[in-house]
């Protein structure tokens, strides 16, 4: 396998990094959601919590090539022929993840409308049934199952979309590739 399609330790930190990013969102999200009672604000704030994870990978993928996690871990988003991707393959990409966040979302609404609130997880009937959390388990697990058993690393959404994660060039080291990164910069 090319060293560039080596890319699961990398994928997998990234996914850390940006989880690590997105779940202090996510708390707060839930903080404010839980105090309040208004339907109207409630369902908006749903839709939001629901779909800013999604919208957080669709729009970095679309834009940069890369989430906030794969710039840090020197991977990019590329389409077969290793050029740029953009919102189009971004949104294939996310997909199924499009698809369970709209699922949790009408599901939220659901729960909203006949008096309950989604944000309060005490609240059995307000959280996302488990067939729900379980189909995104599994999606998680075919994901990677798919990544691993093929040489180009190309998980079930990398198919959806045609796209593939290769390596980024590597960070410059030592003064020398300093020297070349100003020179390039400046001429």
């Amino acid at each position: 396998m090319e060293t560039r399609f080596r890319t699961f330790w990398r994928r997998y930190w990234a996914l850390v990094i940006d989880s690590a990013i997105l779940i202090p969102f996510a708390i707060a999200l839930l903080g404010i959601g839980s105090q309040v009672t208004s339907p109207v604000a409630l369902i908006v704030l749903h839709i939001a919590a629901s779909l800013f994870g999604v919208a957080y990978s669709v729009l970095l993928h679309g834009i940069y090539g890369q989430t906030i996690g794969k710039m840090a871990t020197r991977i990019r988003v590329v389409d077969l022929d290793e050029r740029a991707i953009g919102i189009r393959h971004a949104i294939w990409r996310d997909s199924p993840a499009i698809i369970l966040s709209i699922a949790t979302v009408a599901f939220g609404i659901r729960a909203i409308v006949t008096g309950h609130n989604p944000f309060v997880l005490a609240d059995p009937n307000a959280l996302p049934h488990f067939a729900l959390v379980f189909a995104n388990l599994i999606w998680i697990l075919a994901e990677f199952i798919t990544m691993l058993t093929n040489k180009r690393r190309r998980a079930i959404h990398d198919w959806i979309a045609g796209t593939l994660v290769i390596r980024t060039n590597p960070r410059p080291n030592g003064l020398a590739s300093t020297t070349a990164i100003a020179a390039q910069t400046c001429g």
